[in-house]
């Protein structure tokens, strides 16, 4: 039997500019909000922060729709919109 394990780890921007030899399977693209300022001299490099994680990202990258352009236009690929209805039902916590 061989068993797979699935790590979740929450990268805060500020850690996800700083990603260099590091790459995830999948990402979420979870929150893009001004209140996480006070680690980014601006809006631009606080994205361009985010956007680090999906670029260091194998196989897909999940975000709100309103970033898809913003994304592509950085050269980010393999990104999908994700629905603002998540369905956490079948899911198990430890």
């Amino acid at each position: 039997i061989q068993h797979h394990w699935i790590l979740i780890v929450e990268v805060s921007s500020f850690m996800a500019s700083m990603i260099r030899s590091c790459t995830f399977d999948w990402s979420i693209f979870t929150n893009f909000n001004v209140d996480h300022l006070n680690r980014h001299p601006d809006m631009k490099h606080y994205f361009e922060s985010k956007a680090n994680l999906l670029a260091h990202t194998r196989f897909q990258s999940f975000v709100h729709p309103s970033l898809i352009d913003p994304l592509q236009e950085l050269g980010i690929q393999n990104i999908t919109p994700y629905s603002l209805d998540f369905d956490l039902s079948h899911t198990h916590f430890m």
